[in-house]
């Protein structure tokens, strides 16, 4: 399932069209719903395997979004959060929800890459057997009982996946902290100048 705000729905399109290619059944609401919101928003979580956060400004103000995001976390329900909004950094109540989660930024990053990359993690998310198919993201190929173990040089790819990652995610969160200082910063020089004025007002 695609839990997104009206407002970057070209893009989402997009994405869903990627992953529907590559061979998942994905939820979206294309038509806006009107009747029954709440009762289709909740069987499409019920439904979902993977529910991928589309993570904006708009996101966050929408309390239909809330909800979805919400439920899906009471269920459980895996979580991928992608940015889709080049200026949005995550705060709030979206921020907590989905802090130490690795964020697919499709809003700064070529749509080419990000996308394989996000297709690869449904890969090791969803993949079930042929027919077991719902309303949210669940693939639809069948996985060989055969299928061998992965090999020391998969299994040192995956971590240093991982180990990527963690750094990407560290980066982020160095990038909020230093945007922040400098408003601090910034804040600061405009008291010093205001204090300045008013020493100069005092000694005329």
């Amino acid at each position: 399932m695609i839990s997104y705000s009206q407002e970057q729905r070209p893009l989402l399109l997009r994405i869903k069209q990627a992953i529907t290619e590559a061979g998942f059944s994905v939820w979206m609401d294309i038509e806006q719903m009107r009747e029954n919101v709440y009762d289709r928003m909740a069987e499409a979580i019920q439904d979902a395997s993977v529910v991928l956060i589309s993570m904006s400004y708009s996101y966050q103000r929408s309390e239909y979004c809330r909800r979805e995001a919400a439920y899906a976390s009471s269920l459980k329900r895996a979580r991928i959060p992608l940015l889709v909004d080049p200026g949005y950094t995550a705060e709030g109540w979206l921020a907590l929800m989905t802090a130490g989660d690795y964020h697919y930024d499709f809003g700064r990053e070529p749509f080419e890459t990000k996308i394989v990359e996000l297709i690869e993690e449904l890969e090791r998310r969803c993949l079930k057997g042929q027919g077991e198919v719902t309303d949210g993201v669940v693939k639809q190929k069948v996985v060989s009982a055969s299928k061998k173990s992965p090999s020391l040089l998969e299994l040192q790819e995956d971590l240093l996946r991982t180990e990527k990652r963690k750094l990407e995610l560290g980066m982020e969160v160095l990038a909020v902290k230093k945007g922040k200082l400098e408003e601090e910063i910034g804040v600061l020089k405009l008291q010093k100048e205001k204090l300045r004025e008013e020493i100069s007002i005092i000694r005329k």
